[in-house]
């Protein structure tokens, strides 16, 4: 989970804002988190729509599970936190993934996307 410690109303470019990740109730220590907005990835359509998304922002967790995200453009950010752990039976599987996200709309520029290409499998 990627809690918020301050209103997220009160998020400014340029500016750390804290956060804290947690994994079964206790803080998540040592862990990436990474970010990008709408307006970072229409920098790089081409590794947008190829499956890429272009990051933005990358830090680690502090002893406490805390970060400071700084996103340095306004945007829509999408933040996200990935915590792999070795899977029970190895037979099976290597590791098991757990993933959170959380969106944060920072100032008030807002980038146009062009439409997303169908994909066909």
């Amino acid at each position: 989970e990627i809690v918020p410690l301050k209103d997220p109303k009160t998020i400014k470019a340029g500016e750390a804002f804290p956060l804290q990740i947690f994994y079964k109730d206790k803080p998540l220590v040592g862990e990436t988190i990474i970010a990008t907005s709408d307006t970072f990835v229409v920098k790089d359509m081409e590794a947008a729509t190829s499956h890429r998304e272009p990051q933005a922002f990358s830090g680690k967790t502090d002893s406490e599970g805390k970060v400071n995200f700084i996103p340095l453009i306004e945007g829509v950010w999408k933040l996200k936190v990935i915590h792999k752990e070795p899977f029970e039976d190895q037979k099976v599987c290597q590791h098991s993934a757990n993933y959170a996200t959380l969106i944060l709309p920072v100032g008030k520029a807002r980038a146009k996307l062009p439409p997303k290409p169908e994909h066909h499998h």
